[in-house]
């Protein structure tokens, strides 16, 4: 009888009318040219890191839409949608003391369209032959440029069918002028409230403005973005995008009817009539709840033990979590990474069985695995159960690579904490990691140059996004040829951030151990303990010497070890870095774009951090944009580290206890001199 208790009242609801709500969703990770769902106008592009960039120089408009039309309302059932638009953008102006005129994410009627003869002061959607002052449409705008109407040149504001907003709010940005940010803005239906918030440099906007959209929107609306500059040049980006807008699940109550002369005309409700209707509903269908709860009763008792071992299961989790006082991270996006269960991952991975394993680190072992719901192959990262340093790097992976959106850098889909296991779901890329093109002896294929020189642009790009591009500084920590993943076109991610830091930009992070992958690691680091983003590029530097050259970056010689980057700089104070080269590319490669590639790549791995450049100058340098930097003949000796004791080079050797410096003569690994000599006879 409990049981029936329980059921009835669900029961009966089933005869109540439920709504069916209004949904929409999108999202635009990156942008490419030939995504049909964004409709550009005028100066609009796509740029080749996948960014929507409205606006590039002077004078110029551009937009961009979404294609399909929002429903906004339904004036038939009076639903009316709320909805959440957030996204990350850029604003670059060309100089720091001519700034405009700035961008607006807006809401407007379904035949909107860009005038091309608007100025920057339209910002791109307010028509300038309407005096700025057009019908249907609201705008978020992020204005730069100080008008006679507007509270300041920097503010965020909200335009209900004009240039003069409604309400704004001032940020204040750096010496540069530029803004890196993140916005999401949202409409409640429900309270008519519109209202914006805006994160950048660990700061926060938020505006608000009471109105009710259908009162100036049409049912079927068009969203997107918009931007215009005047005699101030200013690039406008949009990374990514991701936009919902759903409708509450509510039953509408009907308007009343009105006369001729305006008076509303109410009708008496026939509660009579639906007291007899439910007596006599309830009084037919007694027979069918009865002939239900027995069903119900039957399948329940069926399904106890599994409900049993589930609840068991769910207990075990919490119990877990209770006890290591782990909290799962909350994603700051809607369609951002996702939680799996673990059932879901066993599944996928054919229980984790060694056919499916694709690799295997410190970290734990590699899967290939395909969801069921969606049929998508990914890769399960399984860290291994009971480290603390695995639950380390699970956490910094998920607070990072998360928040990051880049085409260079492997995407999270997903994650996972059940039974004590830490897992991780990337996106599968069939190109594998770059060392296994480089190193593996099965296969014999030799990677050309120009897919070499194409993977190095790509790791550069995705590592100066983490450097400068996004809003907080990203130092990896372990950047090298394993962690630098290919797709089947031989584009670059970078991933696996599980040494990965965040800090603010211009600052370092210090820590009490060693962390990265000797070969990779900067020497600074070993003896002051503290990464930045110079002992990234140290590492980025051996990248590239490994992919120009073919060598590891240590190669064992009997019991010691013998270190790439004095190999090379050899060679470079000889004035032969190419006799250094892969020989199995043969003369097949571009000798000016192998000696710039080399160059940096000894420019990367100064001994001196001050030396080294920025990411932004070593891919200058590398595509031709500034002339290759002047290095010393020999390799320069670090303050903190012994000098070598002899001229070509020194050894490490690997103990229980640590690595050390040694002096040695190089014999299975030729000296620069021997092997020019070798080449030249």
């Amino acid at each position: 009888m409990s049981q029936l208790r329980i059921f009835f009242p669900f029961f009966l609801l089933a005869f109540i009318p439920s709504s069916t709500g209004l949904t929409n969703t999108v999202s635009f990770p990156s942008f490419s040219d030939d995504d049909s769902r964004l409709k550009r106008f005028s100066d609009t592009k796509i740029t080749n890191e996948g960014a929507l960039e409205l606006t590039s120089s002077t004078n110029q408009s551009g937009a961009a839409i979404y294609t399909e039309q929002i429903t906004l309302y339904d004036s038939g059932t009076g639903f009316e949608a709320d909805f959440t638009s957030n996204f990350s953008f850029q604003i670059l102006p060309l100089t720091s003391t001519c700034t405009g005129d700035g961008f607006a994410f807006f809401i407007a009627r379904p035949n909107w369209t860009l005038e091309r003869d608007n100025n920057g002061r339209g910002l791109g959607v307010f028509n300038k032959s309407l005096d700025f002052v057009n019908s249907q449409i609201i705008a978020v705008e992020f204005d730069t440029y100080k008008n006679y109407f507007d509270p300041s040149a920097n503010h965020m504001g909200i335009d209900v069918n004009s240039l003069n907003s409604s309400v704004t709010s001032n940020w204040t940005l750096d010496r540069t002028q530029s803004l890196n940010g993140t916005a999401v803005v949202r409409y409640n239906s429900r309270i008519g409230n519109l209202s914006p918030h805006l994160s950048y440099r660990n700061n926060t906007l938020d505006i608000s403005h009471g109105i009710n959209l259908t009162a100036v929107l049409p049912e079927k609306v068009v969203m997107g973005f918009s931007a215009a500059s005047g005699s101030c040049g200013e690039a406008h980006l949009i990374l990514n995008w991701n936009l919902s807008a759903t409708a509450p699940a509510q039953t509408p109550t009907p308007a009343p009817s009105r006369t001729p002369n305006g008076s509303p005309i109410f009708t008496p409700s026939p509660t009579g009539t639906q007291h007899k209707t439910v007596i006599i509903l309830v009084a037919c269908l007694v027979p069918l709840l009865v002939i239900i709860v027995v069903i119900v009763l039957f399948v329940t008792r069926i399904r106890k033990q599994k409900r049993a071992k589930l609840k068991e299961e769910q207990g075990e989790e919490e119990e877990e979590e209770d006890q290591e006082g782990f909290v799962d991270i909350t994603l700051n996006f809607e369609t951002g990474p996702r939680r799996f269960r673990y059932r879901e991952l066993a599944a996928a991975t054919n229980d984790f069985s060694e056919e499916e394993k694709l690799g295997q680190g410190g970290f734990g072992g590699v899967y290939r695995g395909t969801l069921k719901d969606t049929n998508e192959v990914v890769a399960v990262k399984r860290f291994s159960k009971g480290s603390s340093q695995g639950k380390k790097e699970y956490m910094a992976e998920v607070s990072v690579i998360s928040r990051l959106r880049h085409r260079n850098l492997v995407r999270l889909i997903g994650w996972c904490h059940e039974r004590g296991e830490f897992l991780l779901v990337y996106e599968y890329l069939e190109g594998r990691s770059l060392d296994s093109h480089l190193f593996s002896k099965k296969d014999c294929a030799v990677l050309p140059w120009t897919q070499r020189r194409k993977v190095v642009l790509g790791l550069a790009s995705a590592v100066l996004y983490l450097h400068e591009e996004w809003e907080q500084c990203v130092v990896h920590r372990d950047i090298k040829l394993s962690n630098v993943m290919v797709d089947s076109e031989f584009n670059a991610r970078l991933g696996d951030f599980g040494l990965a830091r965040l800090t603010n930009h211009g600052f370092g992070t210090r820590t009490t151990m060693v962390a990265g992958t000797m070969g990779y690691l900067a020497p600074e680091c070993v003896f002051t303990g503290k990464y930045n983003t110079e002992s990234d590029v140290y590492s980025f530097g051996v990248v590239l010497l490994e992919i120009t050259t073919g060598g590891r970056a240590i190669r064992p010689i009997g019991e010691k070890e013998a270190r790439l980057v004095e190999w090379i700089w050899e060679f470079y104070g000889l004035s032969s870095l190419t006799a250094a080269v892969d020989e199995r590319l043969g003369s097949e490669f571009d000798q000016q774009e192998m000696e710039r590639m080399m160059v940096v790549g000894l420019w990367c791995v100064h001994p001196d951090p001050e030396r080294r450049p920025s990411m932004r100058e070593a891919i200058r340098v590398l595509s031709f944009q500034a002339e290759m930097p002047s290095l010393p003949q020999r390799m320069p000796v670090p303050f903190y580290a012994p000098p070598p004791m002899n001229e070509f080079g020194s050894l490490f050797t690997s103990s229980s206890s640590g690595t050390t410096a040694t002096s040695t003569t190089i014999s299975s690994m030729e000296s620069a001199e021997a092997a020019l000599l070798r080449s030249q006879g």
